[in-house]
């Protein structure tokens, strides 16, 4: 119908058509979607499942677009019985515009003044007050200390932090959405103030510089901060400059203060607080920024601290707050699975049709029917998982006091009233209490179930004290390929490096020639001795596995006459199958804080299938015999034998020092340190000295021929995998036969050291050799330099590369010899060494008088700060647990080559009782003015000075 006063077109329809309509059900509108994206289109707070909300979405090309709401109806909603519904009206627009991809996100700056007792607090707010980025200022965190800011974390949230290195206080951190990408920027040393440098990478990055300035005046603060800004302005257009500044920089007649406004001004950085946030009314804890305009920035009393919360907003492109990460997750459900259903299934299979002789066959059939019946009775699933932030330990009792906290807080806003705000303060310290209390029992519950369990106790407990343990690079199939590149492209280079350098010597007249009974064939094994062999193994898993070693272990009977078929066949026929040469390398990042984006900060770990390991094993003790019987083993090498260990290294070279020293000589001591050494190896020297010095030929030599020929790698990272790529040089570190194997390709180095009348000692790589002279001689003597000469040739023309950078020297004798001497410094062809005051020998600190001194002191340190993160979580273990986390973090290192400790003084030896005695006292929840003798008597625990007695 038209009326042709108003250009209005009036649709009409009766109530048959509008009922059909209201029926419809098609995909929601594309603009929808984008009004979810934007944050204008939000779901309401939860609701229980069984109020009867839902959302309705309806469009057709016919019908009206509509956005439908119902709920239950009530008597509240009126006397009439129809259904409500709200219709949300839009325009259509034919050419929608780019949709903007900036989203606010919720910051906030506190000084928290101790974060320790006020984590449970802070965890809580950033969830209530949806806060996106938290920076944190005075957090009190002590260096390695991470219990309280991992009780600061919800799920979903990465933190960065710095602890303050000297004295109490300080401490800075910044907590943050994982959505967020984050990395630190490294600043030159400050001696005025704290800075943490972050860097929020985007297609607009932003740099956050937190800082923290000590009230005390220092002169130089004006200089390093404008030395600072200077460097990152031209560099950086976005900056937020934020901390705690301890400057009233509210008060005019401050100087102090004027001279830092003017400061920023110089760098067009604005100061953006203009309210009180200390509760003695002056503003310290300012936000200032260039290119970056923050928003909405208000001041909330969080009765945390006695500084006031500064929130405010900032632009970010490429950040959704709503956005859930997810990841695809295979599972298989192996809870269901019966360790008797496993064995019947798997004593039903006939194993006759295959050829024992044919190893291939005989893995390949291992591989084909254990994964057959493992998939029949745990399918692989795959889902989609999105992690949302989870708290466990919240209970209803803590989701009322909560309720009733907000009641309180909304009560104090709105009257201004003092008794208020006091109500609402003590309701605040009252919920940490109860929130504190929650959550101690709730691990106190996880810990009590994995105390049978010690990978899951120390996995809980490393959740609660260790630093974040994620892998700080997106998984991609791309990022294997480079890691992969990167570890084959590191030993290349080295190997580069001997095409030009590698000298043309003869050392075979050195090595004495094998002449006893020669190990041509090795002994095929039985059932008993295999599966003893697995027994003794790990219950880790590889990959390359068909079945988990837990269940195999369960079913040994059933698995065992197949396993120990494939063992024959492959020591019978001297071959190693391809499937048993594969490993699964996986990057572990050496040290926490180690910058990700450098490759050369990961470890590559490898790992084999379970099969590989017991053959390796088998062969392993049968050569481990050969070796035994014809004395093969070089003498001054501990390194993987039976009966040696750091601990017999160091007191033989302790020993010689010692004896030395109180002749009145000069001991000098070097610490040869070898790069990439077990990936060097080159294969065709390694089979020759088998052959010549050990003695190995026949089938036993195929077998090691076809172990180190055609073996291949590939890096795995969160379920994408690189290319499989051929390994021509090295022996495998993670195996079982590899370090083995390494000791007799040194096996020529002794006789070279030997020549020169040096001594020596080894551990696996890790060589030293030792030489005395008096003091009135020539120091370093010549023979020491020519031994030195020779090596380094043998080591290169074995294509073993020396790390002159970590090799290291120290001059040891008395301690009236020591007071006489200078440093020493002396060369090796490429790089000179210079002698130290201490060195760290296989774990051990070593100084110039042997007095361990500064060993004990480290020693303590380490012991005590460990003893600290126990106490911690003291509450949540019982006796049991608590006291394997304690030997496991604090004894073992009283412990550890204490041999060497023997003949100290007992002011020394205390200092390590003084660390036992706070074990005990913590384990048992003894105060410090209780007796402690009869403390250690009842944990049958003996004194220091006694465990270092046993020891000899």
């Amino acid at each position: 119908m038209e009326a042709s006063s108003m250009a209005v077109r009036t649709l009409r329809y009766s109530f048959i058509e509008l009922y059909v309509l209201q029926n419809t059900r098609c995909k929601p509108p594309d603009s929808l979607y984008h009004l979810r994206n934007l944050g204008i289109l939000r779901r309401p707070k939860y609701s229980h499942r069984g109020s009867g909300r839902t959302f309705m979405y309806k469009q057709h090309a016919n019908t009206i677009s509509t956005l439908w709401t119902s709920c239950r109806r009530t008597i509240a909603m009126g006397i009439s019985t129809r259904a409500s519904g709200r219709i949300l009206h839009y325009v259509k627009t034919v050419n929608l515009p780019a949709l903007n991809t900036d989203f606010n996100v919720n910051c906030a700056l506190l000084n928290v003044r101790s974060l320790n007792n006020k984590a449970p607090l802070i965890a809580d707010a950033i969830v209530e007050r949806n806060i996106d980025l938290l920076c944190l200022t005075e957090t009190w965190q002590q260096p390695n200390d991470y219990f309280a800011l991992n009780q600061t974390l919800p799920a979903g949230f990465l933190y960065v932090c710095q602890p303050r290195l000297t004295g109490r206080g300080g401490g800075l951190a910044v907590v943050y959405r994982s959505n967020l990408k984050v990395r630190t920027i490294p600043l030159p040393p400050l001696t005025s103030f704290e800075c943490l440098s972050l860097l929020i990478t985007a297609s607009r990055s932003v740099l956050i510089l937190l800082i923290y300035r000590p009230p005390k005046m220092s002169p130089v603060f004006i200089s390093e901060l404008s030395d600072m800004l200077s460097s990152f302005i031209p560099v950086y257009s976005n900056l937020l400059l934020l901390g705690d500044f301890n400057i009233h920089v509210d008060s005019e007649s401050c100087s102090f203060a004027k001279s830092f406004l003017d400061l920023l001004n110089c760098f067009d950085i604005v100061q953006n607080v203009n309210f009180p946030t200390h509760n003695k009314g002056h503003v310290l804890d300012i936000v200032c920024s260039t290119g970056i305009t923050p928003t909405n920035l208000h001041g909330v009393e969080l009765f945390i601290s006695d500084h006031k919360a500064v929130f405010f907003n900032v632009v970010l492109p490429c950040f959704q707050r709503g956005q859930r990460n997810s990841r695809q997750f295979s599972f298989r459900n192996t809870k269901n699975i019966s360790s008797s259903v496993l064995m019947d299934m798997l004593s039903q299979i006939d194993h006759s049709d295959f050829n024992s002789d044919n190893v291939n066959q005989l893995v390949t059939h291992y591989d084909i029917t254990l994964s057959a019946i493992f998939n029949e009775l745990a399918p692989l699933k795959t889902r989609k998982v999105s992690f949302t932030q989870s708290a466990p330990w919240f209970t209803p009792e803590l989701r009322k006091l909560k309720s009733a906290g907000r009641l309180l807080e909304r009560r104090w806003r709105r009257t201004g009233m003092m008794v208020h705000a006091l109500a609402y303060k003590d309701h605040v310290g009252y919920y940490k209490e109860e929130l504190q209390k929650a959550k101690t029992l709730y691990f106190s519950n996880v810990i009590q179930c994995s105390t049978d369990n010690l990978r899951g106790l120390f996995q809980t407990v490393n959740k609660l004290i260790r630093p974040l343990n994620c892998f700080p690079l997106t998984p991609s199939a791309d990022l294997c390929s480079k890691f992969i590149n990167f570890f084959n492209l590191k030993i290349d280079s080295i190997y580069s490096q001997f095409a030009f350098t590698r000298p043309i010597l003869n050392h075979q007249s050195l090595s004495v020639q094998f002449s006893g009974s020669c190990l041509s064939n090795f002994s095929t094994v039985n059932e008993s001795f295999v599966g003893e062999l697995i027994m003794k193994s790990r219950a880790t898993t590889c990959q390359l596995d068909p079945i988990p070693t837990q269940w195999v272990k369960s079913c040994l009977p059933a698995i065992c006459p197949l396993i120990t078929k494939v063992i024959n066949a492959s020591l019978t026929a001297g071959l190693v199958p391809p499937c048993l040469k594969l490993a699964a390398v996986t990057p572990v990042l050496k040290k926490p804080g180690l910058d990700p984006e450098n490759f050369a900060n990961f470890r590559p770990i490898s790992n084999l299938p379970l099969l590989a390991k017991v053959l390796e094993r088998t062969v392993a003790s049968q050569l481990h015999e050969h070796l035994e019987s014809n004395d093969l083993y070089e003498v001054f090498q501990s390194g993987f034998r039976r009966n040696h260990s750091t601990e017999t290294t160091l007191l033989r070279v302790v020993n010689d020092l010692l004896l030395a020293a109180d002749q009145g000589m000069l001991n000098v001591l070097i610490l040869l340190d070898l790069t990439a050494a077990f990936d060097t190896v080159c294969h065709n020297l390694l089979l020759t000295r088998l052959e010549t010095l050990i003695g190995i030929s026949g089938t036993a030599l195929s077998w090691f021929k076809s172990y180190l020929s055609d073996r291949q790698q590939f890096v795995s990272i969160g379920g994408y995998k690189s290319d499989l790529c051929a390994l021509s040089r090295g022996v495998p570190q993670g195996s079982v036969l590899g370090p083995l194997l390494f000791i007799l390709y040194m096996l020529p180095l002794g006789n070279i050291i030997r020549r020169h009348g040096l001594q020596f000692h080894c551990f696996a790589d890790d060589v030293q050799i030792y030489v005395y002279s008096k003091p009135s001689h020539t120091c370093p003597p010549a023979v020491l330099s020519d031994c030195l000469l020779d090596v380094r040739a043998w080591l290169v023309e074995n294509f073993l590369s020396l790390n002159g950078t970590k090799t290291e020297a120290i001059l040891i004798s008395s301690p009236a010899t020591a007071r006489k001497l200078s440093s020493l410094a002396f060369s090796i062809p490429g790089f000179v060494v210079s002698s130290s005051a201490q060195v760290r020998n296989l774990g051990v600190i070593f100084d110039t008088t042997l007095s361990f001194e500064p060993h004990i002191k480290n020693v303590c340190k380490t012991a005590f700060f460990h003893l600290k993160n126990i106490s911690r979580i003291r509450p949540f273990l019982s006796s049991a647990a608590a006291e394997i986390i304690t030997h496991a973090f604090v004894t073992s290192r009283l412990d550890y080559c204490n041999a060497v400790l023997h003949g100290l003084p007992t002011r020394l030896l205390n200092r390590l009782q003084y660390v036992q005695n706070s074990a005990a006292r913590v384990l048992t929840h003894k105060r410090s003015w209780e007796h402690i003798t009869p403390v250690l008597r009842d944990l049958h625990w003996l004194p220091v000075q006694f465990r270092v007695q046993y020891k000899i």
